[in-house]
């Protein structure tokens, strides 16, 4: 149980803790200015914590993929492929 709950984690947090329905349903962007709003805040009401300057969020993903597609090249350089999809 221990350890699914750190793959979860750990597969969210290479998205910037984004879940890919947020990635791919287009919430990302809001989703990380909100954060960007509340980092502000901390930074503004608490400027010794953040020595290094205001925090800023880890950027969008551009896709989150369990598998991701292949190319065209190397779908038509699989024959195997293409008896599975006939």
């Amino acid at each position: 149980m221990m350890w699914m709950i750190w793959v979860t984690m750990y597969l969210i947090s290479t998205l910037s803790l984004l879940t890919p329905a947020m990635v791919h349903g287009g919430t990302a962007d809001a989703v990380v200015a909100a954060r960007q709003v509340v980092l502000t805040a901390a930074a503004d009401r608490h400027p010794e914590r953040f020595v290094q300057g205001p925090p800023t969020p880890p950027p969008v993903p551009t896709a989150a993929w369990i598998n991701p597609p292949l190319s065209v090249a190397a779908q038509a350089d699989d024959p195997a492929r293409l008896k599975r999809n006939s």
